[in-house]
């Protein structure tokens, strides 16, 4: 059994950092016009595992695009790499880059 009982899940959620709080808020917050709370939830996907003996979704990679496919290749192969001396440099570099007037 993945949770012994919603009460050791509520537990579990009570020890959440600062983003899964905020996380949770937004998943809330979409679950309330449903009707539902986030134990409702919890519940309906812990039933689903059981009834599907498994996931009820699946799980894949995500894959790169096209840019960052050959971005990957390109790094690989030793090509527009760019080092800096320190992070200082960097940063500016990366401001540059992003604020640069078109």
């Amino acid at each position: 059994m993945l949770f012994k009982s919603l009460k050791s899940l509520s537990v579990q959620l009570s020890h959440f950092s600062t983003r899964e709080v905020q996380q949770q808020d937004d998943v809330e917050a979409i679950l309330s016009p449903l009707g539902l709370t986030l134990s409702d939830a919890i519940g309906l996907f812990l039933h689903q595992i059981k009834l599907r003996q498994g996931l009820p979704f699946a799980l894949t990679l995500p894959q790169p695009n096209a840019v960052t496919r050959r971005t990957f290749e390109d790094t690989d192969a030793g090509r527009d790499i760019n080092t800096y001396p320190d992070l200082d440099t960097l940063f500016t570099a990366l401001d540059e880059a992003v604020y640069a007037p078109e």
